[in-house]
C-alpha cells in the first residue's frame, strides 16, 4: 500500500512540475535588447532581449498582445542565441525556436527555450 501511495504521489509530482514547451518556426522580424529594469540606469541589471518571430504558432505571451520570447543575459546560451538570431535576421533564414509556457522574464514575453536553423 506504501508502494502504490508512493508512485501515486510521485506522479502527481512529476506531472506537476513539467513546463509546456511550444515549438515555433518562422522568421526574426525583430529583436529588442534593454535592461531588466530600463527605466533607470544600473549597469549591475540583467539585461534581456525580446526576439520576435513571424510565425503562426507564436501566440500572444500569457494573455499580452505580444508575440515574442525573451532570454536574459544571465542564462548560459545567451551569446549564442543572439548570435544565431541575429544570423537569422540578417540573412533572412528561417528558424525554429522552442519556448516554455510561462513568463518569468517579462509577464509579456515567452521564456526561451532552444533555437536552431532550419534551412
Amino acid at each position: 500500500m506504501k508502494q502504490l501511495l508512493f508512485l501515486i504521489v510521485f506522479g502527481l509530482l512529476s506531472f506537476s512540475v513539467k513546463a509546456e514547451v511550444v515549438k515555433v518556426q518562422g522568421y526574426v522580424t525583430d529583436i529588442w535588447l534593454f535592461s531588466k529594469n530600463y527605466t533607470t540606469y544600473d549597469a549591475n541589471d540583467v539585461g534581456l532581449a525580446n526576439i520576435h518571430i513571424d510565425s503562426p504558432q507564436l501566440q500572444p505571451a500569457c494573455g499580452s498582445g505580444a508575440r515574442r520570447i525573451a532570454i536574459s543575459t544571465d542564462h548560459p546560451l545567451y551569446s549564442s542565441v543572439m548570435s544565431m538570431a541575429l544570423t537569422a535576421k540578417s540573412t533572412h533564414k528561417k528558424i525554429e525556436m522552442w519556448h516554455l509556457g510561462k513568463c518569468t522574464l517579462r509577464s509579456t514575453s515567452w521564456d526561451f527555450g532552444l533555437v536552431r536553423f532550419l534551412e
